[in-house]
């Protein structure tokens, strides 16, 4: 019963967020710029907004004279600076940095103020308030959130002193209290030493939750990884329930002979009652067998987050623009054009340009969405893909990183690599590395690639998650035909493009 009642009241705390969404949907272009008006006022307080003579007063049209697209690299030497020194330089009152995957770097951290924190949930009300309007069965039991995991290398705190994985920080004080009460597994599980523990610890809490009411990750090849590994490991997970004085559940896994089945799955969560995570592009094939084991669940998409800012969330079955949280503009891919969201059309193909309370003024998301409705006057954006990049399962690999990592190990002459492929078939997907060599062999390249893709910060966060195998390569003489045999690609002799990064056909 203290369940509901802490579901309901979170719930009523949610409205008030979604009635101001509600508004703007129909008043887009007030909204925005009122939202741009806010933004522009805090920056020129900063020192940075002030090197770039940005004024309070300027309106939308003076904004984008005078301020360039951008992206990480033209904050990373001022977020480094406000690391090291606290102070504002990009925004005001950023204890807290979260890691990311740059085209430009394996890791780039962007600053949380409390102005971004606020921006979020302008975004997290509209979409709680609609899920349990939409799916009462939510409002009830516990919930499991699994949003902000750090790579191991993180762990120790030597690099990431700064940054948190509560991701209840996201939300205002009072709501993180009503909700911390109803989370089946605790935050502080992530800062385990290793994601191996991290991941152990979560599936014997996840098992113990008899009354699991929505299940909310990312990626869905998470998902199926944990229950993988509830499977392969429920040995190791009944003694460690039983060391807990837990022997009823810990008799079942022990009984269990490890078949993943949809009967089994709705046992052990009968009141499982929505999976929000990952659907579209490359998570659409794991989409479909999370869905077909826990068919007794609805099952919805996730809208677009980035690290550094929301673009969409899912609403009435739509997936609108977060009005009410930063600024946007989309360059359309067709005539790169930049336009506000009040002049984005039916059936335009764009990628996002965020203005967010971070300090980040201008900056261009790697994604292409295509604009395929609006909610009274906002538009609704479907997401494609990555823009030039290869994203399997969140690892967000770009043409630049994987430069970098084929530079790296082009370095020693032992090897000619060309390029790195994407390969999403299998039980787990996994990138192949291929190259020719006299000396080398596959083995030792395989590990050489793999150390270099760790460096990535996705990259190695998705592999300590069990997300992705370990890197294959391949080497041959005859490497260059073989990456257009395998990624079906046309080209003439003597005219043929190998990009770094592509996927495998098959």
């Amino acid at each position: 019963m203290l369940d509901v009642i802490i579901h309901r009241l979170h719930h009523l705390a949610q409205l008030p967020g979604e009635r101001r969404f509600l508004q703007a949907v129909g008043q887009v272009e007030s909204a925005q710029r009122g939202r741009l008006s806010a933004l522009l006022a805090a920056a020129a307080q900063t020192e940075r907004g002030q090197r770039q003579g940005i004024s309070a007063h300027w309106n939308y049209e003076q904004m984008r004279h005078r301020l360039p697209v951008s992206s990480y690299t033209d904050y990373a030497d001022d977020v480094a600076h406000q690391r090291e020194t606290g102070a504002a330089i990009l925004c005001s009152n950023s204890p807290r940095y979260e890691p990311s995957s740059g085209s430009t770097q394996a890791r780039k951290w962007v600053p949380y103020p409390a102005a971004l924190l606020a921006e979020f949930d302008g975004a997290i009300g509209p979409w709680l308030a609609d899920i349990g309007r939409q799916h009462p069965g939510t409002l009830r039991g516990h919930h499991y959130w699994s949003l902000s995991w750090l790579p191991d290398e993180l762990r120790n705190g030597s690099m990431g002193k700064s940054a948190s994985t509560d991701d209840l920080q996201l939300l205002p004080w009072w709501k993180r209290a009503l909700l911390g009460q109803v989370m089946a597994v605790p935050n502080d599980v992530c800062r385990l030493p290793t994601a191996d523990e991290s991941i152990l610890e979560t599936i014997c809490r996840l098992v113990l939750t008899r009354d699991l009411s929505l299940l909310s990750i990312w990626s869905p090849t998470f998902a199926l990884e944990l229950l993988r590994r509830m499977s392969c490991d429920r040995n190791t997970v009944a003694n460690e329930l039983r060391a807990r004085g837990e022997l009823r559940t810990a008799e079942v896994l022990a009984s269990w002979d490890g078949t993943l089945t949809a009967e089994f799955l709705q046992q052990l969560w009968p009141r499982l009652s929505l999976i929000s995570a990952w659907e579209n592009a490359g998570a659409a094939p794991f989409a479909g067998q999370l869905k077909e084991l826990l068919p007794h669940a609805a099952f919805q998409a996730k809208g677009l987050w980035a690290t550094e800012g929301v673009v969409t969330i899912p609403y009435r079955g739509h997936f609108p623009l977060a009005i009410n949280s930063h600024f946007y503009e989309f360059r359309n891919l067709d005539n790169d054009a930049v336009l506000p969201a009040w002049q984005l059309k039916a059936s335009m193909e764009v990628q996002p340009l965020l203005t967010t309370g971070s300090g980040f003024f201008r900056y261009a998301l790697d994604d292409r969405l295509k604009v395929d409705g609006f909610l009274e006057q906002c538009p609704c954006l479907q997401f494609l893909g990555r823009l030039g990049g290869v994203d399997l399962v969140g690892e967000k690999l770009d043409n630049a990183v994987a430069q970098l990592v084929i530079d790296q190990i082009n370095e020693t002459g032992d090897y000619c690599a060309i390029a790195l492929l994407g390969v999403p078939s299998g039980v787990r997907p996994r990138y192949r590395i291929l190259a020719a060599s006299a000396t080398g062999n596959a083995d030792e390249l395989a590990i050489r690639a793999e150390a270099a893709l760790r460096t990535v910060h996705h990259y190695a966060l998705a592999r300590d998650l069990g997300q992705l195998d370990p890197v294959e390569a391949v080497v041959r003489d005859d490497i260059v035909d073989y990456y257009f045999q395998v990624t079906g690609r046309l080209g003439l002799e003597g005219g043929r493009k190998v990009d770094p990064l592509a996927t495998v056909r098959e």
